[in-house]
């Protein structure tokens, strides 16, 4: 903490010369993460249902092949297609070798394919789903909401899963990194 304390003191001598507002910004929210003092709770929520709604259904999709975690999908080859009832589009994943390819069409060898809706899809992004206490207890016992939201739907019957069932998507879903948490994410203290 005494070197912190010293790193912070700069940064914020170093922001009290600058004329340039971003460097000076930056310069002295570093000094404040340095502290401790930084309060992400008032950021900007970039999941709410208007910004989900406003993507297409292919770049939401799209976005999850960044997602991907190499090392744990190195020697896996499974296709997941998406099929949105209310939409009539079609869509697919599949992770070949440490890697995500989106189809823009099925397939025709997909492992499995989830069926629903594009507003449920919108709705389990942003949360807008009634968590249930087993839903929360999943939660809290280290499951990401959104697949507890998924295999909850999947129960209700909201969600079908043609030629697979809920371990599958459990399965497929595990190769992909978790979201991250806005409020643990340090620039300057690491």
């Amino acid at each position: 903490m005494k070197a912190r304390k010293l790193k912070a003191e700069a940064y914020r001598k170093f922001a009290y010369t600058l004329t340039n507002v971003n460097w000076r910004n930056w310069s002295l929210t570093a000094a404040a993460e340095l502290e401790g003092e930084v309060d992400l709770s008032g950021g900007f929520a970039f999941t709410s249902s208007d910004v989900i709604r406003a993507f297409t259904t292919d770049k939401l999709l799209e976005m999850l092949t960044t997602r991907i975690d190499p090392e744990k999908s190195m020697d896996v080859n499974l296709t997941m297609g998406f099929k949105f009832e209310d939409t009539n589009e079609r869509y697919a994943l599949e992770i070949r070798r440490g890697i995500v390819q989106f189809h823009t069409e099925l397939p025709k060898n997909v492992d499995f394919i989830m069926v629903a809706d594009r507003d449920h899809l919108n709705r389990m992004l942003v949360g807008d789903i009634p968590i249930t206490g087993e839903m929360m207890t999943a939660i809290e016992g280290g499951d990401p909401a959104p697949m507890v939201a998924i295999m909850a739907a999947i129960d209700s019957g909201e969600i079908r899963i043609e030629g697979g069932g809920k371990k599958d998507v459990q399965k497929f879903f595990s190769y992909f990194d978790r979201p991250v948490d806005v409020g643990s994410i340090n620039l300057i203290v690491r």
